[in-house]
This record gives C-alpha cells, structure tokens and sequence, in this order.
C-alpha cells in the first residue's frame, strides 16, 4: 500500500525508471538518425526513423501509464492509501543493454544468487541461441537476466510454473517482431505451456489428498500438456480407490510415490519440482491418513 505524502510507492518507482529508459531510448533513436542523415545512407535512415517512432511510442506510452496510474490513485481512496499500479509494459527497442550478464549459478548447491537453474531447460535453451540477442535491454537489464530470474523463482518455489509462463508471454510479446530473442523465447514458452483445460472430475469417495493432488497436478502447465506422466495415473488409480477396489486403496500411497520424478531436472523452470513437492506432500497425507484409520480401527477393537 501506498500513503500520500509518505515514500514513493513501488509502483511509482517503476513507472518512473520505465520513463527513464524509453528517454535514454528516445536520445539514442535521435543521435542515430542524425549520425545517418550525416553520412547520407539511406537504408540507415530508414532504419534510424523507424527506431525514433517507436522510441517516441515507448516515451508516450510511459507517459500515459503514470497518468492512468495516478488517476487510479486519486480516484481509490480519497486518504491516500492505493493499490500498487500495474507495471509498465512497453515495447522492446532491440538496443543492447550494457549491463553484465548475470552467472548461472545452477550446480552450486545452497547459492542465492538470482540466476539459479539448469541451462538445459526451456529456458537457458532459448539465452543460449538467442545470441547477442540475450543482451537486449529489457527494462535496463539484459533480456537474459530478466528470463534467468523468473526461471529461477520456479526452481525455488517462489513463483509456480503457470505465472512463469503468464510472464514470458507477457515479455515475449514486448519483443521486437523477427528478432532472434523473440523467436528463442516463444519456442521456451512452447515447450513450457499446455493447453487450458479444466480441473478434472474425481468420482465421489475419492481420498481428499488424492483430489487435492489432481488439482495440484493439473495447475502445471507441462502436465496438461503431457497428462500420460502424472495426471493420467492419478486420476486412474482415484477411480479404482473410489469404486472400492482395496488393493488400491492399501497401496495409494505407493502408487501416488511412483508419480514422482518423472521429468528430468533441467524442467525445474517448468514446474519440475513444483510437481515433485505436490507428490511428495500427497504421500504424507495419505500416510497420515492411514495411521489415522488403524489408531481408530485399534480403538474400536477394545
């Protein structure tokens, strides 16, 4: 929350380095036009023009998202308290950003640092072949720092698989149309995504770890996407427990067990281990569960 007349809000903090960077943007589109104009290449003229109108879109566009943002401050609470506004989302100019690239930590156990996940996955599959690409500016930070974050927040469980892939969209399509980043990118988010779909029906007598499992399971983007793995199994052995076959029943915590680290780990950026910790939670359940019914049955004999 933010208070009038107290420190600058978040939201406001980034509106106003948004407007910078479009700025800086706008002065680099001007020096180049007039670096082209002097040498009198054509092509780069063009070229130079094109930048400059669509630097002057991005200073527009920051402009208006403050103006939007304050009008939604003045008209949200007249004490001055106000939801933080959302972030600005201007196009991608394809200038290289001159920041460093941050190290990928991954391998290096118990590292914080904020690039942590394995260059394998969707993710460092699409920084490794974008090239220079991987140095566009992206808010003042090379591209590949802005991917390595939010594939890092999967990997520790700070952000699920779906707002993950919800965000590279959101970036992907900042990107500049033909660009390599914007190519490499949207192959990462195919290979992240899956279809939306609702939440499967269990039958009823379903235990409710298992149900809560299929919810789980289902929220990942891949497993919609390869349901054969984790959910197809699930949802066969609910109706199996449900319809009261009691071999199931006694081995449920087993078979949900089996669930468990089917995708390779370079897939933490897509949910890996966001399925992993889902299984793994469902199988205490279930244990707790069937230690519940014997200390009841144990009871009822005397």
């Amino acid at each position: 929350m933010c208070r009038a007349g107290g420190r600058r809000c978040k939201g406001s903090q980034a509106s106003s380095r948004a407007t910078q960077t479009a700025r800086k943007q706008l002065s680099r589109a001007r020096q180049a036009l007039r670096q082209a104009e002097a040498a009198g290449d054509g092509d780069a003229i063009a070229k130079a023009e094109q930048r400059l109108a669509q630097a002057n879109a991005n200073v527009q566009a920051a402009k208006e998202n403050i103006v939007h943002g304050n009008d939604n401050r003045n008209a949200a609470d007249h004490s001055g308290d106000v939801t933080e506004p959302a972030p600005v989302s201007v196009p991608v100019t394809g200038e290289l950003s001159d920041k460093p690239l941050l190290d990928n930590t991954w391998g290096d156990l118990g590292n914080n640092s904020p690039v942590h996940y394995h260059d394998d996955g969707p993710v460092g599959t699409a920084v490794k072949y974008m090239g220079p690409d991987a140095r566009m500016n992206v808010d003042g930070e090379p591209l590949a720092n802005v991917v390595g974050r939010i594939a890092t927040d999967v990997v520790r469980r700070n952000t699920t698989a779906q707002q993950a892939v919800d965000n590279l969209k959101q970036l992907r399509d900042r990107l500049p149309e033909g660009s390599r980043a914007k190519t490499c990118l949207s192959q990462a988010v195919r290979n992240m995504d899956g279809p939306d779909t609702p939440v499967p029906q269990v039958p009823d007598g379903t235990p409710e770890a298992l149900h809560d499992l299929v919810r789980k399971l289902h929220a990942v983007p891949m497993v919609r996407r390869e349901p054969d793995k984790e959910l197809q199994p699930l949802l066969e052995l609910c109706g199996r427990v449900a319809a009261g076959d009691k071999l199931a029943r006694a081995l449920m915590g087993e078979e949900v067990k089996r669930l468990r680290n089917k995708r390779h780990e370079s897939l933490g950026d897509s949910g890996k281990f966001e399925i992993d910790d889902a299984v793994s939670k469902a199988v205490t359940a279930l244990k707790e569960q069937a230690q519940r019914e014997r200390e009841q049955r144990r009871t009822q004999g005397t």
